[in-house]
């Protein structure tokens, strides 16, 4: 649903089942509205709505995966980067893993054009959640945000709820190009600023502007357990920070104080 400021409602689309991450994106040169349909038992997919609430498109991811409704970010070259959570099973012990799989699709005929595998990047160890006792999938990763490439650049950033830690990623060759925060951080965010170290963050975005990559983290620590790093307090925050990844420095610019209504669930 869709509502006005002062509360009125707007546009209401009754569906048969889940639907997630609604939003409003833009698509040659129209803005479209967005959002995730989950169905039980089948694959889910983005639906594209123009102002007239009439489907404009439906984004599924490729090579016989699916696609995940934590995000979509499209791109002016007509593609758009989806999260996609994977099931398998380890070649050696046989465990169970839920690894985060990132794909940039091409709208106009669905090829993908680059996909990440966590598992080739990111051990388990740089988990803080420790693996479930009933033998089901471990979902050691948990992607939950993909900022496409800026203008001109080639590192996609990714957050990763699981690990604590934000992923500057290779669009070309797919490797760690830098890592802030967890227990793998390049940045000594960590050992020289520990007041400033999050846990399960959400929404690694770019701020606009300026010499430096910079990176605005709307963090999400409504859950500390054991599983977690330590932080000050159970709380929500947001909190643009400055990071050179060339000089692998980082900078705290401010924060925004805990609003208890914002608090996000515990999956996301």
């Amino acid at each position: 649903m869709i509502v006005s400021d002062n509360g009125r409602l707007l546009w209401y689309s009754r569906r048969s089942n889940v639907v997630h991450d609604l939003k409003t994106v833009e698509y040659r040169g129209q803005r479209l509205l967005a959002f995730y349909h989950r169905r039980p038992r089948s694959e889910g997919h983005y639906e594209l709505l123009d102002d007239r609430y009439r489907r404009v498109r439906r984004i599924t991811a490729g090579n016989g995966l699916r696609v995940n409704g934590h995000e979509l970010q499209l791109t002016d070259r007509g593609t758009a980067y989806l999260g996609i959570y994977r099931g398998l099973s380890l070649p050696r012990g046989g465990r169970r893993v839920t690894e985060y799989v990132i794909q940039e699709i091409d709208l106009a005929t669905g090829r993908v054009l680059f996909q990440w595998h966590s598992l080739d990047h990111v051990p388990l160890s740089a988990s803080y959640e420790p693996p479930p006792s009933d033998g089901s999938h471990w979902d050691y990763f948990h992607g939950n945000s993909i900022e496409a490439p800026a203008r001109g650049g080639r590192t996609i950033i990714v957050s990763a709820r699981k690990t604590s830690a934000v992923y500057g990623i290779d669009r070309v060759t797919g490797a760690l190009r830098w890592v802030l925060g967890g227990k793998d951080d390049d940045f000594g965010l960590v050992e020289r600023h520990p007041r400033w170290q999050f846990c399960a963050q959400h929404d690694a975005r770019r701020l606009p502007g300026g010499a430096f990559q910079r990176m605005q983290m709307s963090f999400v620590v409504s859950e500390v357990a054991s599983s977690r790093p330590p932080v000050a307090a159970s709380r929500d925050s947001s909190r643009p920070v400055s990071s050179r990844a060339t000089a692998r420095t980082t900078r705290l610019l401010s924060t925004r104080p805990f609003e208890p209504q914002s608090q996000a669930p515990a999956g996301a």
